[in-house]
């Protein structure tokens, strides 16, 4: 701990991918105050990647979307709020960063037949497909899925490996 610690101070984030045991020993460290960090998502994530041949298959499959939908873009400086509103965590991380993550990294969304977002998937600094949300009044249509596979279409054509966390 002594030699990483210094480092993990630096950085300010630590992305902990391990094991159940390694992870269970990890927050053991943090709850006893041997390893003073704040952490703020505590559970079981767990990896989900694509291999070559999923990712060639996937840039083949066509996007139909339920009648009145269409595919647009993310308008960041108008809809970064309202997806910022929807993390589960909004209250702990600074808006800002959320407003970066879609001007610079891949986004999708998907919008009604009024122009408004329906369903989005943002990019997280560490590279993985993260925060798919599907408005509740939405939910049911196919949306989301449509919404993933298109971001994940995206990571392909832009040589991008496909990985999520999933809870």
């Amino acid at each position: 701990i002594d030699v990483v610690f210094p480092s993990i101070q630096k950085h300010g984030e630590l992305l902990l991918d391990a094991d159940n045991v390694v992870r269970s020993e990890f927050f053991k460290l943090v709850e006893s105050g041997d390893l003073p960090l704040e952490c703020r998502a505590q559970g079981d994530l767990y990896s989900f990647y694509m291999d070559q041949a999923q990712q060639d298959k996937l840039t083949e499959k066509e996007i139909h979307l339920p009648y009145g939908f269409r595919v647009g873009d993310v308008n960041v400086e108008k809809e970064h709020r309202q997806i910022h509103d929807a993390l589960s965590y909004a209250d702990t991380e600074h808006i800002e960063c959320t407003r970066v993550r879609l001007a610079l990294l891949p986004s999708v969304c998907i919008r009604n037949s009024d122009g408004d977002l329906a369903s989005w998937e943002m990019s997280h600094h560490y590279g993985q497909l993260t925060h798919l949300y599907t408005l509740e009044h939405q939910r049911g249509k196919g949306i989301g899925q449509i919404t993933e596979t298109l971001l994940t279409q995206k990571f392909v054509q832009s040589g991008l490996r496909v990985f999520k966390y999933v809870d």
